[in-house]
């Protein structure tokens, strides 16, 4: 008895000393997460099983809270994974798949961001470049739910943004994504990281443009995320503040449940009356790489002169498959709680 109480007065000795210097503060997933950010060369790159990864050029950005473009503004799937879901600068120079006989030289921007030579410098070029004349309005429409949110935050109405004709807008080719996922192969603290890439050329070879899940709300699993496809990863700057996006072509569910054969959800990218359904969205927003499988069209014979580039162009419905790894496996099918049961 003696013996157990001198070690529980070590014990509350030792919490009085680690709170004094602030040893106690956060969390051991928000202390993972910081180290992450703060050595991004010191944690593996685990490749990933999808062959789709995550996003690119902020400079350690933390997502503390992670935005939903629309009118509402919920809290993001998980606490904690959304404090742990940043998105970091990648500095590999051949993050982007290309040789390097054949890769441009990249250069920085104002901020210090590596971005890719070739690319118009403007919203009203890069649209033009990109084939979407309503790029511009779209960034415009992005930067004033950003400013709206600043103004709930401190509480004053916003004033309406303006981006002047000239503003310097700047391409990047992947991004990488550092998130809690012990039960993966996974580097210090159960952080792993991947990349997810929207470039014009993977490896020498054809286009490459992946998907990724999108934070929309706190609901669990699925009901909290959208799935995307990123066109774009692109960043500039409004008064002084930097702003990394991402256009994205948006992808709905085609039923509230699961198929019942394969228990898999089924999703469908959105088109309005021909045109993709696109919105530019904060970089923050993206949760993680997704993999999508496409749904074979029934009786009909798929062209033999299909390649594994094209499949997200030719399928009209996709599978999400969420057997890529444990951390797809656990969002998407979070646990039953006893209460859901009742």
């Amino acid at each position: 008895m003696l013996l157990i109480n001198q070690r529980l007065d070590k014990l509350a000795a030792a919490r009085v000393d680690f709170q004094s210097r602030g040893m106690l503060e956060g969390s051991c997933l928000l202390e993972a997460s910081i180290w992450a950010v703060s050595n991004p060369t010191e944690l593996p790159e685990l490749p990933s099983q999808t062959e789709t990864q995550a996003v690119d050029d902020t400079d350690g950005l933390l997502a503390i809270l992670l935005d939903k473009e629309d009118d509402q503004d919920p809290a993001p799937q998980s606490a904690e994974l959304a404090i742990l879901n940043s998105v970091n600068h990648d500095l590999d120079e051949s993050a982007d798949g290309l040789d390097p006989s054949e890769k441009t030289d990249p250069e920085r921007s104002a901020d210090g961001a590596i971005s890719e030579r070739g690319h118009a410098r403007t919203l009203e070029a890069l649209g033009v470049e990109i084939g979407n004349q309503s790029f511009p309005l779209l960034v415009h429409h992005f930067l004033r739910r950003q400013l709206e949110r600043r103004s709930h935050a401190e509480d004053h109405p916003p004033p309406p943004p303006h981006l002047p004709s000239k503003t310097r807008v700047y391409v990047h080719y992947s991004a990488m994504a550092t998130y809690f996922a012990p039960s993966d192969p996974c580097g210090a603290g159960g952080m792993h990281r991947e990349y997810i890439r929207a470039t014009p050329s993977w490896r020498g070879g054809p286009a490459r443009y992946d998907c990724a899940f999108l934070n929309v709300g706190d609901e669990p699993g699925i009901y909290g995320l959208d799935v995307v496809r990123i066109k774009l990863l692109f960043s500039f700057k409004y008064e002084h503040v930097l702003y990394p996006c991402a256009l994205v072509h948006w992808y709905s569910r085609t039923s509230p449940q699961q198929d019942p054969l394969t228990g898999m959800w089924i999703v469908e990218p959105d088109f309005d009356e021909g045109s993709p359904v696109v919105l530019v969205v904060h970089i923050d927003t993206i949760f993680r790489a997704a993999h999508l499988i496409g749904v074979y069209p029934g009786q009909d014979f798929i062209s033999e002169d299909l390649t594994l580039h094209d499949s997200l162009n030719y399928f009209r419905r996709f599978y999400i498959n969420d057997l890529i790894d444990y951390h797809a496996y656990e969002t998407l099918n979070p646990p039953v709680e006893d209460s859901d049961l009742d």
